[in-house]
């Protein structure tokens, strides 16, 4: 899918994110978390993927505290997955991690969302640790998370 990925200041783009997540994911953020990340005193930064006709498709979240970075969130409307928007989204957050000369990135993934993990394998992270009954699930159980770290060579 021909598009582009923008950095995302204002909460503009704050009801539309809410409907990708509800969309896309088992236990999706809330409206007024998405709306904080907008917030002037959030270390949340919004990274916004827009398609040919300048709509929002999916989006990343992430914080910088250097030299670290965490992955909090990506998302992407489930009727155009598959299309490389999830992959032009992590490129871009790369490309800031290196422009920022972060040294390491975290995030935390469900076990079960193979998906997402092969996703970020290909950007070098890799498992280093297991959040046991992290994730709630639709049937009341709890699902494990996987911590996964980006290292970045220092220069």
């Amino acid at each position: 899918m021909e598009g582009r990925v923008e950095i995302l200041n204002n909460a503009d783009y704050a009801g539309r994110m809410a409907e990708i997540e509800k969309s896309s994911q088992i236990s999706p953020w809330s409206d007024r978390l998405i709306r904080e990340c907008f917030a002037p005193n959030s270390r949340s930064n919004v990274l916004g993927y827009f398609d040919e006709n300048c709509c929002l498709r999916g989006f990343l979240v992430y914080s910088v505290l250097l030299p670290e970075s965490e992955l909090e969130n990506i998302s992407v409307e489930p009727s155009v997955q598959d299309q490389g928007i999830g992959t032009s989204l992590m490129k871009s957050y790369c490309d800031i991690l290196e422009r920022l000369e972060c040294e390491k990135s975290f995030l935390e993934v469900r076990v079960s969302n193979d998906r997402a993990i092969h996703l970020y394998s290909k950007f070098g992270y890799f498992k280093n640790g297991v959040r046991k009954k992290y994730y709630p699930c639709a049937d009341g159980t709890r699902e494990d998370a996987i911590l996964m770290m980006l290292e970045r060579s220092k220069k």
